[in-house]
C-alpha cells in the first residue's frame, strides 16, 4: 500500500507499507529541490538529510503521521473504523480513509488517485452524513467531536467527509458538562486576552447527521470555529508531539513547558514565547491538568513561518475528582500547582533565551489579570456551583 502526502498541493513524500514490518516515509526529490518549499513539520526541517524509515509493526504509521490520528481506544477512532471497515490499529489504513480532511493543510491519498482528482463521493459538500456512510475526517484526540459545516444557526455532518470549518465537542458520558466548561475557560481566557478561536454552545439536537449509535444524557456542544481553516483555503499546523516526533501515547512524557518555550522562542520568536508563558499562567491558574504535548500547536500562514496557534482544548480539570492532580508536563522539575512560583517561570525563561526578569513581570502581570477577570466573571461563566467552589479552592491555594 502506497499514499501520497500532500501539503498545499505540493507531493512532498510518500507512505509504503512494504511486505513485512515496515512502514517508510520518503520525501519526493522535488519537493526537497523547492527553494522555498512549504514546512510539513519541524522536526523533518531538521533532519531531511536522514533516510526516513521506521521498523514498527506493519499496523503502525510514524509518530509524525500517528498524531494526525484520533487516538487509541478513542470512542471516534472505534466509530470511523467501524464505519470504514478498517481495525482499530491499522492505521495506514485509517489514515487512507480520512486523508481529505486532517487537521492542517496536509493531504494524504492513495497514489492511484490522479494529481488534483477528488476522491470520494460526489454529495454537495453540505449535505448531511447518511447513517451508514464511513466518516472521512479526522480530529486527534480522546474527546468525541466532529468535523462540521455551519448553515445559519445549524450544524452539519458534511457527507463528503470535507469542508468543515468548524467543530463540534460533544458532551462526554464520563465527566459531565464538559463542553460548558470549555465554554466557560474559553470565555476567561478570551477577557483576558488570550487569542483564541470563535465558540459557542449549541444544541445536540440541533446537530444534523450525527451517527444515531451516540447518545448523550446532556443537552449541550460546543462549537469551535477552526483556526486551520479560512475562505480562501487551508494552514498548515503541527501540534507538539509532532513538532517532538513522539506518539500520542507518550505526549505526557519525557518533556516539558520548558522545552516548549525553548521551540518557540527559537521558531516563532519573542513575542510568542511571551503568548506561551501567559497561556501557561492561564493554564495553572485555571486548574487544567491536561496541556500536554498536543495541546500546543505551531501555525504555518505563509507555509513557512511557524507560529503560535490560538489556544484551545481549555479546561477546568481539577473540577472532576479522580483526575490526576498534576498537571500534564513538567514546569522546571515540578507537576504540583502549590510549588510553582514565579521563580519557575524565570528558570523557563533562562533555559529558553529569554530574560529571566521580564518573565517575572510577564507572569505577575499575567496573574493579576487572569484573577481579576474571574472575580468579574465568576457568576456569569456558567459553571456548577461544585466547580466554582473547587476553582475557588484551587486559586486560593496558588502562589501566583
Amino acid at each position: 500500500m502506497r499514499l501520497d502526502v500532500l501539503l498545499h498541493d505540493t507531493v512532498v513524500g510518500t507512505l509504503t507499507l512494504h511486505h513485512g514490518n515496515k512502514t517508510t516515509f520518503r520525501f519526493e526529490p522535488s519537493y526537497l529541490a523547492m527553494a522555498d518549499r512549504p514546512v510539513l513539520g519541524r522536526w523533518f526541517e531538521d533532519h531531511l538529510d536522514e533516510h526516513w524509515e521506521y521498523f514498527y509493526p506493519q499496523s503502525r504509521l510514524p509518530p509524525f503521521f500517528q498524531n494526525y490520528l484520533p487516538e487509541e481506544g478513542s470512542a471516534l477512532r472505534t466509530l470511523i473504523a467501524r464505519r470504514a471497515g478498517v481495525k482499530p490499529h491499522r492505521e495506514l489504513e485509517l489514515l487512507s480513509v480520512l486523508g481529505e480532511d486532517l487537521p492542517g493543510a496536509i493531504v494524504v491519498r492513495s497514489d492511484d488517485v490522479a494529481s488534483g482528482a477528488e476522491s470520494g463521493d460526489d454529495r454537495p459538500a453540505d449535505a448531511a452524513l447518511d447513517d451508514s456512510a464511513p466518516l472521512r475526517f479526522s480530529l486527534a484526540g480522546i474527546q468525541l467531536k466532529f468535523s462540521v459545516m455551519r448553515n445559519d444557526d445549524r450544524f452539519t455532518l458534511p457527507a463528503s467527509g470535507k469542508g468543515g470549518h468548524w467543530i463540534v465537542k460533544l458532551p462526554d458520558n464520563r465527566f459531565p458538562f464538559v463542553p460548558l466548561n470549555e465554554h466557560a475557560m474559553l470565555t476567561w481566557a478570551k477577557a483576558c486576552g488570550i487569542d483564541v478561536p470563535e465558540f459557542e454552545l449549541t444544541s445536540v439536537a440541533d446537530l444534523e447527521g450525527l451517527p444515531p449509535e451516540l447518545s448523550f444524557r446532556e443537552p449541550y456542544a460546543l462549537a469551535i470555529r477552526r483556526y486551520d481553516r479560512t475562505p480562501t483555503g487551508r494552514i498548515h499546523q503541527e501540534d507538539f508531539a509532532q513538532v517532538l516526533d513522539v506518539t500520542p501515547a507518550e505526549k505526557y512524557e519525557r518533556w516539558s513547558y520548558n522545552n516548549l518555550a525553548r521551540v518557540i522562542r527559537s521558531v516563532c520568536g519573542e513575542q510568542d514565547a511571551a503568548e506561551f508563558i501567559r497561556r501557561l499562567v492561564f493554564t495553572l491558574l485555571s486548574g487544567n491538568s491536561d496541556a500536554h504535548l498536543k495541546n500546543w500547536s505551531l501555525v504555518y500562514p505563509d507555509g513557512r513561518r511557524a507560529r503560535l496557534s490560538p489556544a484551545y482544548d481549555l479546561v477546568c480539570t481539577v473540577a472532576y475528582p479522580g483526575t490526576d492532580p498534576r498537571f500534564a508536563l513538567n514546569l522546571s522539575r515540578t507537576k504540583h500547582y502549590t510549588d510553582v512560583t514565579t521563580n519557575h517561570f524565570e528558570r523557563l525563561a533562562a533555559k529558553s533565551g529569554m530574560d529571566p526578569e521580564n518573565a517575572r513581570t510577564l507572569v505577575e502581570s499575567s496573574a493579576a489579570t487572569i484573577r481579576d477577570r474571574f472575580r468579574t466573571l465568576r457568576d456569569e461563566l456558567g459553571l456548577t456551583r461544585e466547580t466554582l467552589e473547587t476553582l475557588d479552592l484551587h486559586l486560593s491555594k496558588m502562589r501566583l
